[in-house]
């Protein structure tokens, strides 16, 4: 079947938008999680990055002030997750940080990662 107009994106494929934003997401994830000094179950073969603990202060005020950037961008990005849809967050968590093939949620991930492209948009924007 043709499509009436090749050049345009189809409806149901994903753009490098939506890479984009789910690369972002990835990211802002994980430096929530170090932000609470919570880690992931690595490997014992996994030599790709430094592990050990961040023993920098917590009370510096440089320090405290890029968490709380950290924890702000998170909560917009949670946000935003939650108003795209009911499966938004299942969908980012299932297929983005878990990284699980799960099918019936393609639609509910690219609903979630327009509404996370909107937000990056308009606060580089605001910026």
């Amino acid at each position: 079947m043709m499509k009436k107009s090749p050049d345009k994106a189809h409806i149901n494929m994903f753009s490098q938008m939506h890479k984009d934003a789910a690369e972002r997401y990835q990211e802002l994830h994980r430096r929530w999680l170090a932000v609470f000094g919570a880690t992931g179950q690595r490997s014992a073969t996994d030599f790709d990055e430094a592990g050990g603990y961040d023993g920098s202060d917590p009370f510096e005020q440089s320090r405290a002030e890029r968490d709380g950037r950290i924890e702000a961008d998170f909560k917009a990005a949670r946000t935003a997750i939650l108003e795209s849809g009911p499966f938004g967050m299942m969908a980012i968590e299932a297929i983005v940080i878990e990284n699980q093939p799960v099918e019936s949620l393609r639609g509910d991930l690219r609903l979630a990662l327009n509404r996370l492209a909107v937000l990056w948009k308009m606060m580089a924007e605001a910026a």
